[in-house]
């Protein structure tokens, strides 16, 4: 990292407001502990982003025990409860026989009972037919856009079909989240661009396009300490998804009491395993990142049973973006809030800039290498 980079670091950190940081029940800031880390680290991390991936065994170091029981049971969002019918045809497929399993597909009243049972059923078919190919795809190595078509988007993806005015944009899509960011130190220069995401869940509309969630897709799992996923499950997706987290505080005027109950989704692909992330922010200047164990996508029918964690997962999500948006739409009206030039509003509206991401460090200019093959 380079010392503009540790400079803007330093910067957000001094633009922080000491009542508004979120103070432990030790006394100690959980911004300062940040803070003081950050400053050491070689490389850049979420921290300075000002995110605190609780399953990192560093971040974990960084509190003790009382501390960081506070951290993580703060304002904690917990799991939906799967719809009762859903909970029941995840249970009914709860075998390894193929011929079980096409049995309960033809089941035509079950499909068409709500739109959360044809998604299952679906996705369920989908991977079947893959089970059933001669090769076995799965068997073998894809390419990313095969595994983004063939399996996770009737995992995933189709299951927000019944969300209203959300849509799946597919395909490398930017992040209107992050383009907003990027552009807040350059509002006189050429808009920039933001951050490219394989999936991104976006409000559709001509108004403000809020966005909930973004994921990652890569062609092979190559551990947990692979280079691709540290770098998009570690630093890459986090980012993106404060960006969003960011626009959706905004939205709704940086209400304290709501910001403590919204959160962004986001997913990481790699290969056939599957990792999913859920941002929020508990209190004061920090945003929380958590994570769920590896899944796997299973290769036969006697692997069957693993489909079903990941779809009970994955509509766990689904759930929990549907929670965060009737949660913003509440009908609730503060008459005192709709004032729109008081010396507290303004006040409070500069709290956007001390939760912006910085950007990521400049990289110096490489010399391009001569072709010994050309002349001068």
């Amino acid at each position: 990292m380079n010392t503009g980079f540790l400079g803007q670091f330093k910067q957000i950190y001094d633009k922080m407001e000491e009542q508004l940081k979120w103070k432990l029940s030790t006394g100690r800031y959980v911004e300062d502990i940040i803070y003081k880390h950050g400053l050491k680290l070689e490389k850049e991390s979420c921290l300075h982003s000002f995110i605190l991936d609780t399953d990192d065994d560093q971040v974990h170091a960084l509190f003790d025990d009382e501390e960081f029981e506070e951290v993580i049971s703060k304002h904690c969002k917990e799991d939906p409860d799967l719809p009762r019918n859903v909970y029941e045809l995840l249970q009914e497929f709860n075998q390894n026989n193929s011929n079980a399993i096409h049995a309960i597909l033809k089941d035509s009243t079950r499909k068409y009972e709500d739109y959360n049972t044809r998604s299952i059923f679906y996705a369920v078919d989908s991977l079947t037919m893959l089970f059933d190919a001669t090769p076995n795809p799965l068997m073998s190595s894809q390419l990313e856009q095969w595994y983004q078509a063939n399996i996770w988007t009737p995992l995933m993806d189709k299951m927000y079909g019944d969300v209203p005015g959300v849509a799946c944009v597919l395909g490398e899509s930017l992040s209107i989240a992050s383009k907003e960011r990027k552009r807040l130190e350059r509002k006189r220069q050429i808009s920039k661009l933001g951050s490219r995401s394989d999936m991104v869940l976006r409000r559709i509309g001509n108004g403000i396009a809020l966005e909930y969630g973004a994921a990652e897709d890569g062609a092979t799992y190559d551990g947990a300490f692979g280079r691709k996923r540290m770098y998009e499950a570690e630093l890459k997706l986090p980012k993106t998804l404060k960006d969003m987290m960011m626009m959706m505080c905004n939205d709704c005027d940086w209400d304290g009491s709501m910001m403590t109950k919204i959160e962004v989704v986001g997913y990481c692909h790699s290969g056939t395993v599957a990792e999913f992330l859920i941002m929020d922010n508990p209190s004061g200047y920090v945003c929380r990142l958590s994570r769920s164990r590896l899944y796997q996508v299973p290769h036969s029918y006697e692997e069957f049973p693993k489909l079903l964690h990941l779809l009970a997962a994955s509509m766990r999500m689904k759930l929990r973006v549907k929670r965060c948006i009737d949660t913003m739409n509440k009908p609730s009206l503060d008459l005192e809030a709709t004032k729109m030039f008081t010396s507290k509003r303004k006040k409070s509206s500069c709290l956007a800039d001390t939760l912006t991401t910085p950007p990521r460090p400049v990289k110096l200019p490489t010399r391009r290498k001569r072709n010994p093959y050309l002349s001068d």
